[in-house]
């Protein structure tokens, strides 16, 4: 099988590193031939290995080659449009995937990319709903143009019942995975720490997360607060902890190359995400025993924790229930263990063997019914 895979740009994003870590695993396990076409170059390290095709800037090239012509980005767009249409040709792929298609060049020519031999899957990070427009015209063209595509995969159920809205047939749900799950080397010895993995970014909200801590602090002097991640709200974070003194027990670590080994020491997570897809960072928390308490935001979340049993769901921007459900945590070591045990069994359905098998059942599902139309 011979599949192409369309994104923006290959960045140092969770979004990205996810969809070229599926395309290795396509081409690794299953023998598939694997071609990742990107509209601009950025080159990164971690992508270094070359099991599969790597097609950078292409619609970046095409500008660069006519000059001020380029500039004008319809007739740029419609060339961009011709080669990969050539290339599916000439290739015979069977199958393409325009990965967040919105932010995707070809979006709009997405439906001609498909033939009586190749399908056409759009995959999406973010809820179908966050991608329409309020523009009553745009929005009807949005709809037809995902309706003529064979498949639209979202990460999670409520991404699934967003849909309905649109009234959108061709759905289908396919969660992330975890990659590798870290073994600990004998017991493991947990620290009176609360971790927080994200971009310091106002999408993350870690502001609710220092106020909740300046709630309690004082009544849990032994346990701190670190957050692991950079990003542009580095700086405002830092003012609002050194405001409230909380210098001694809310620390911003910076990136870590390896944040297994914090999800190993810490005792639970916290997540006051504004919007996510379907959020990595509690499949790597729970992977590794950690409870994982989070906003109950759109997507993502509600999927993967069950409330009560290995984390807790908190209504977004409720300060006193983060609060007292961070308490809870701090205040029960058995019931810190019995969730970290929980969360480490309920999150083995997210393997990534279990995850690929569903994207492998998809292809041949969809090939098979082109095929039988012929």
């Amino acid at each position: 099988m011979k599949i192409l895979y369309i994104k923006n740009v290959l960045s140092n994003t969770g979004a990205t590193r996810v969809a070229f870590e599926k395309a290795l695993y396509l081409n690794r396990e299953f023998g598939y031939d694997v071609t990742f076409i990107t509209d601009k170059k950025r080159e990164n390290a971690f992508f270094e290995e070359n099991s599969i095709n790597l097609k950078l800037g292409v619609l970046e090239s095409i500008q660069a080659k006519f000059g001020k012509f380029g500039r004008f980005t319809g007739f740029t767009t419609f060339l961009y449009f011709l080669w990969v249409k050539r290339f599916i040709i000439k290739e015979k792929i069977d199958v393409v995937i325009l990965v967040n298609g919105k932010f995707v060049a070809l979006e709009k020519y997405s439906f001609l990319l498909k033939s009586s031999r190749t399908i056409v899957i759009e995959e999406l990070h973010l809820f179908i709903d966050g991608l329409t427009s309020k523009n009553k015209i745009k929005k009807y063209f949005q709809k037809k143009i995902r309706s003529w595509l064979d498949a639209i995969v979202v990460l999670s159920q409520k991404g699934l019942d967003d849909n309905s809205k649109l009234s959108l047939k061709n759905i289908e749900v396919i969660p992330n995975y975890i990659k590798n799950i870290k073994q600990s080397k004998g017991q493991v010895k947990r620290e009176k720490r609360i971790i927080a993995s994200a971009r310091l970014h106002k999408n993350k909200n870690l502001i609710d997360l220092i106020t909740a801590w300046n709630v309690i602090h004082k009544n849990y002097p032994d346990w701190k607060v670190e957050i692991y991640g950079e990003g542009a709200q580095r700086q405002n974070l830092q003012n609002r902890i050194d405001e409230l003194g909380l210098q001694d027990s809310f620390t911003l670590k910076g990136f870590v190359k390896d944040i297994e080994d914090k999800y190993l020491e810490g005792s639970f997570l916290v997540m006051t995400s504004k919007i996510e897809g379907f959020p990595l960072v509690i499949l790597e928390a729970m992977s590794h025993g950690m409870p994982v308490i989070s906003y109950d935001i759109h997507t993502g979340p509600s999927d993967i924790i069950n409330n009560g049993e290995d984390g807790f769901l908190v209504e977004y921007g409720n300060i006193e229930q983060l609060v007292s459900k961070m308490e809870e945590l701090i205040s029960n070591e058995e019931k810190l263990k019995i969730f970290g045990e929980n969360a480490k069994r309920n999150v083995k359905r997210f393997s990534q063997e279990v995850v690929m098998a569903k994207w492998k059942k998809l292809f041949e599902k969809k090939l098979n019914n082109i095929q039988n139309n012929v």
